[in-house]
């Protein structure tokens, strides 16, 4: 029954991906770091934030990211900033996009051994005027979930939310990411409410299916990045978060 419901869910996401790259691209893709993970994820917390009573509290949200060593960022030496650049997402799509230095800083040059990289760096405040730009969840919310916050943090990120569980009112939730050891790509670490951790893995099976599934195509989407610009082809190297700033190295 649960391999079945992940079949299904992946169906429905792949539709829901379609737009959500959609956004992504004609905003900015470095957005889709982000707000892919928020507009899939954001469905699920009504039913995440009713069940969590029942699962398994495995530490607090601000020791997760306590004494997180944050890699520097690269120099890029004769950087560039381009105009126009071509986002290839593999089975996801292809496309051009004018670069938007209002909200993020996008340039390409060389690294310090002379190989041609290009570095996107991005706010919060950054991040969340895209989002705004190209969705309401970002802006008026729904019946379901409101008034969104992207919370930077060393080595990850919490989306928050406030849900509408129905009977228990309006509750704060947030979904947790991290890095993993390769900084390419994501893993949830829990589930945030009040400050408190909770496995989402304990979740039923049919929220922690869906949970997992969202994850693996956040990730292939990631594996998939590829940019061109000024003639040459990038693609992800290094994700970098720190309390302010998320910045894609592509090489």
């Amino acid at each position: 029954m649960r391999q079945t419901h992940i079949r299904r869910y992946g169906r429905r996401q792949s539709n829901t991906l379609q737009w959500g790259c959609g956004c992504a691209l004609l905003g900015g893709f470095m957005a889709l770091l982000a707000f892919l993970a928020l507009y899939l994820f954001l469905p699920l917390l009504p039913g995440m934030a009713l069940q969590l009573s029942g699962a398994n509290r495995i530490g607090t949200t601000g020791t997760l990211f306590e004494d997180v060593t944050v890699p520097p960022t690269a120099v890029v030496q004769n950087a560039t900033s381009p105009q126009q650049v071509t986002v290839n997402l593999g089975q996801y799509g292809r496309e051009s996009i004018t670069v938007d230095q209002q909200h993020y800083a996008f340039v390409t040059g060389s690294s310090d051994s002379g190989t041609r990289i290009a570095r996107a760096s991005f706010t919060e405040a950054g991040l969340l005027a895209i989002c705004a730009q190209q969705s309401p969840i970002c802006r008026e919310g729904s019946s379901q979930y409101r008034n969104v916050v992207l919370d930077l943090r060393p080595g990850g990120a919490v989306i928050y939310a406030d849900v509408n569980t129905g009977g228990l009112g309006w509750q704060r939730v947030g979904v947790v990411l991290q890095l993993d050891s390769s900084r390419t790509l994501l893993r949830v670490a829990g589930i945030d409410i009040s400050g408190a951790l909770y496995d989402h893995t304990a979740l039923p099976g049919e929220l922690a299916g869906a949970v997992d599934e969202i994850v693996h195509v956040i990730n292939d989407v990631l594996r998939q990045l590829a940019v061109e610009a000024g003639g040459e082809n990038y693609t992800l190297s290094e994700i970098i978060i720190d309390d302010t700033t998320l910045t894609l190295l592509l090489r």
